[in-house]
């Protein structure tokens, strides 16, 4: 058995369908936590990053789509780390943020237009998923002031 991208995609897109489905139940129940409506971004960005990968089949827009693929996806996991550090009650720190930001779209544009290497932007943005992975998992430390008023 053999996945295309067409497949892949189509799952991610009903996985983050279910997750906004999921979100939008637990407000109407008003049994939120904060931070839920980052994790809420976070989901409908990564479905529109993956979504537009459909449209790398048309070489006029190839440049365009890649651009505003990455950086859909590289927002949606800033969204996604803005919304766990809420949750655990931890201060931003955009210090940090702005310029792995900043950083990584230089570095894209640059192996992009200039020095076409699809190897570079790849561990680009797999190095900006890392970061703000990482981030996400500093969070934790404050995770146990955060969680004993919700008795978890």
């Amino acid at each position: 058995m053999e996945l295309d991208l067409r497949t892949i995609v189509l799952i991610l897109g009903i996985t983050h369908l279910i997750q906004v489905v999921v979100f939008y139940y637990q407000y109407r129940l008003k049994y939120t936590y904060r931070g839920i409506g980052w994790w809420l971004l976070w989901s409908v960005a990564e479905s529109i990053g993956f979504s537009l990968v459909l449209l790398r089949n048309n070489p006029e827009w190839l440049p365009a789509v890649i651009i505003i693929q990455n950086a859909v996806i590289v927002a949606a996991n800033v969204f996604l780390n803005v919304g766990i550090n809420k949750f655990v009650g931890k201060p931003l720190n955009f210090k940090i943020i702005i310029p792995v930001c900043l950083v990584f779209m230089t570095v894209f544009a640059v192996f992009l237009f200039i020095f076409d290497n699809i190897q570079v932007r790849a561990a680009a943005i797999n190095v900006t998923i890392a970061i703000f992975s990482f981030l996400s998992v500093c969070a934790k430390a404050f995770m146990g002031r955060s969680m004993k008023k919700y008795n978890l």
